[in-house]
């Protein structure tokens, strides 16, 4: 292996951009917001979902076809925590991050009569092994493995 010869400054910025995806992937995946998501991706990616890590995805396509098929009519929430992202040189980061799983079913409007979305499913506690590489021009994924820890059903 090559020696690392970041400054403290690349290292910070690295570190920084990748952490970033980690909390929007949690953002877009929770807002169906699947065009943002798949720019996070790199085009050969790999993707196993925390309830399925032994069944990995491969290519941005391919993913993002998954994540569509989501139900519509269902609420998430990632919580996000312990994100932790080392920079390895100028093109590749490795990291690990904690995350909490909520779901229920979606209401007419969130923020109306119908109120908040009610817990439905078990609690999920994983995490994800994240790989980073950076591609055309930015920083994305280009693995993310999933795990699940914990959980309350």
């Amino acid at each position: 292996m090559t020696e690392n010869r970041l400054s403290p400054e690349q290292r910070m910025l690295i570190e920084h951009e990748c952490e970033k995806l980690v909390r929007r992937y949690a953002l877009y995946v929770d807002e169906g917001a699947y065009d943002l998501l798949a720019d996070l991706f790199a085009k050969e990616a790999v993707f196993a979902r925390p309830t399925a890590p032994d069944q990995p995805i491969t290519g941005r396509d391919t993913i993002m076809a998954g994540f569509r098929k989501r139900p519509a009519d269902r609420t998430s929430r990632h919580l996000t925590v312990n994100c932790v992202v080392e920079a390895d040189d100028e093109t590749a980061a490795h990291g690990q991050s904690y995350m909490v799983l909520y779901q229920g079913p979606r209401g007419e409007d969130r923020m109306g009569p119908s109120g908040p979305s009610v817990i439905d499913k078990p609690v999920m506690i994983g995490a994800f092994e994240d790989r980073f590489v950076f591609e055309d021009g930015a920083w994305r994924f280009l693995v993310r493995q999933g795990s699940i820890a914990l959980t309350t059903g």
